[in-house]
């Protein structure tokens, strides 16, 4: 959770972001120190309440964005609990979406799949870091985490293959667009692991 919380404060424009259970108590406050607690504490219900009354009426909803003149205010929940995130207008309301999502299956994904007795043998290890950098570039700070979910998805399914891998990756970016743009940025890399699986048979 926090590596999420981390991760979303990097994104251009994110100021701070709270969140809270199911009685509207903070669990976590990662706002500005300029804010006192209590401002927080007082807002989480008429957040809740906010964006309880929009999803009544907009079924599909699934965040709220309410904006003021230089700042913004997301507000999304999941089962009982509301996250508040605090950001400059110009904010990348797209990322965040991604980020609160990636937050959510963190906080409640079922427990982790235990390891299989045949594990994938990693081998474009040595390919990672440059992998890993050209992800940064299109996706920017949750790139890491993108990665990460990627090779531990790829890790528990049949297929080892580094195609197998690059569709994983692909599930886990947002658009076509970016993964298009990936593998135009990695093409040189992307082509070295792909004759280095050929030369294994």
């Amino acid at each position: 959770m926090e590596q999420m919380v981390a991760a979303l404060k990097e994104i251009p424009g994110v100021l701070g972001i709270c969140l809270y259970d199911s009685t509207q108590q903070i669990t976590l406050n990662r706002m500005p120190s300029f804010f006192s607690a209590s401002a927080w504490e007082d807002l989480g219900p008429v957040m809740a309440e906010l964006y309880s009354q929009a999803t009544d009426k907009l079924t599909t909803t699934t965040s709220l964005t309410l904006h003021f003149a230089t700042v913004s205010l997301v507000i999304t929940t999941w089962q009982d609990n509301t996250a508040v995130i605090l950001g400059e207008s110009q904010m990348n309301e797209h990322m965040i979406a991604y980020s609160l999502s990636m937050l959510q299956q963190s906080a409640f994904s079922s427990e982790p799949v235990a390891p299989t007795s045949s594990q994938p043998e990693l081998f474009f290890k040595k390919k990672i870091p440059e992998l890993r950098q050209g992800l940064i570039q299109i996706a920017g700070p949750m790139a890491e985490i993108i990665f990460d979910d990627a090779l531990d998805q790829w890790k528990n399914q049949l297929d080892f293959s580094f195609d197998a891998f690059l569709a994983c990756l692909r599930d886990e970016l947002e658009e076509q667009q970016q993964f298009d743009e990936y593998l135009v940025v990695c093409a040189n890399t992307v082509s070295e692991i792909k004759n280095m699986e050929g030369s294994r048979g």
